[in-house]
């Protein structure tokens, strides 16, 4: 009997710890569960909505650094955009006075270095022409009477000159007129000194000997000579001085070189004549 009671005591222990293995076994075969889906759902909403506000702070303050608009702000994207607008609109402005100053500048300098051109050629014919009267007194080419003549008359350029320089520049109808007065006292410059009042100078650049006709002389002198006839005198005179400078320094044909030669010698002839100094 006892022997019967030990046994079955010991049966049920058996029994006991084998139940009791296999539920530990169970629960250790089954998974950890998660945390419930409601709960779950409502964290991450949060979290991101947290993360959201935190991105937006950021990006507020890295705009207001930078000066960028920012789009999550509207007002301050407007106020933002209204200061880069004004900043724009007042840079273009700048850089359109800039290049109207700039393209004003540039015809006013140009202006004046042409204002500066013609003066300095007008002053540089007047000091020549000064010279070449004086001259005329130092080898006795003029007479009292012709040296007071052309002395005025450069006083005459002086005074047109001044007149035309009143608002303080010199255009080009200004500088017109001023190398018509003077082309006008050139010739008389030269009319008297090679006309046979007092000594009469030779035409060098023709010969020591050549010596212009009394005619031809008194008309380059002559103050009321008729421009059309004045220019038409100067160019056969300037084509005389070509043509000598041709035959003396071309090697030209022989049927060219007879050509020329005959063309020089008459208008040569026509104004000048050749006699003893």
């Amino acid at each position: 009997m006892k022997t019967t009671q030990c046994f079955l005591t010991v049966l049920g222990v058996c029994i006991t710890c084998l139940i009791g293995t296999s539920v530990l076994t169970a629960q250790a075969r089954q998974p950890v569960q998660k945390n419930q889906p409601g709960k779950t759902a409502d964290t991450e909403k949060r979290a991101n909505a947290q993360d959201a506000s935190d991105k937006r702070a950021a990006a507020r303050a890295d705009a207001d650094k930078r000066n960028v608009p920012d789009k999550n702000n509207p007002k301050k994207a407007i106020a933002t955009n209204s200061g880069a607008d004004k900043e724009k609109s007042s840079t273009a402005t700048n850089k359109l006075a800039g290049a109207d100053k700039t393209k004003k500048q540039i015809p006013s300098d140009i202006q004046k270095q042409k204002e500066t051109a013609r003066e300095t050629v007008i002053d540089n014919r007047q000091g020549n022409q000064t010279k070449r009267i004086e001259h005329g007194v130092q080898k006795g080419y003029l007479t009292p009477v012709e040296i007071k003549k052309l002395q005025d008359q450069q006083a005459s350029i002086a005074n047109l000159e001044k007149s035309l320089k009143a608002d303080g520049r010199l255009s080009h109808s200004d500088f017109k007129k001023m190398q018509d007065a003077l082309n006008e006292a050139s010739r008389n410059i030269w009319g008297e000194k090679h006309d046979t009042d007092g000594k009469q100078m030779a035409t060098f650049r023709l010969g020591q000997n050549v010596f212009a006709k009394t005619e031809f002389a008194n008309k380059m002198a002559d103050a009321n000579l008729k421009p059309a006839e004045a220019k038409k005198m100067l160019s056969d005179f300037h084509a005389i001085m070509e043509i000598k400078k041709r035959l003396a320094t071309e090697d030209l044909p022989d049927g060219l070189r007879k050509k020329l030669q005959d063309e020089y010698n008459d208008l040569l002839n026509r104004y000048f004549e050749m006699r003893n100094a």
